[in-house]
């Protein structure tokens, strides 16, 4: 709700991560919250320490409802044409309809891949971890 208050055209969403060097990554460091050391998970889409409120899968869950509602077809193209509704023009029409065409390519471009993104690595892994999970429980 609040990201479409604020009226973003297109976001890159991740989770927080304590990176090396910053007061915050002290302070976890030193209270002992830092779970995952592998350098490859400080991507933005692992949980690396531990919340002091939340469990993992609250932050995951949370993490997966901001990228389905803001990447579904229906909001991807309501902010399409809020974008295209917002334009003036203050051009010739070839040169209006040239930027219509160029501003919905880069919008396109830019919320297909994000959109892209998540669905592969965001909800793929949760799948590939009941899998695991479940062909263990088989075993």
């Amino acid at each position: 709700q609040k990201l479409d208050e604020v009226g973003n055209a297109v976001i890159l969403p991740s989770i927080s991560i304590p990176l090396y060097g910053t007061p915050w990554y002290y302070q976890v460091l030193a209270e002992g919250r830092i779970t995952d050391y592998d350098i490859s998970h400080y991507e933005g889409d692992h949980v690396v320490f531990k919340h002091k409120y939340l469990t993992e899968e609250q932050i995951y869950d949370c993490y997966k409802k901001v990228n389905q509602h803001f990447f579904s077809w229906k909001n991807i193209s309501r902010r399409w044409m809020k974008i295209i509704f917002k334009q003036n023009k203050e051009e010739n029409l070839f040169q209006f309809v040239l930027k219509l065409i160029m501003v919905t390519f880069i919008y396109l471009k830019l919320s297909l891949f994000q959109k892209h993104h998540a669905e592969k690595r965001i909800f793929n892994n949760k799948k590939k971890i009941f899998n695991v999970f479940f062909s263990l429980l088989r075993s």
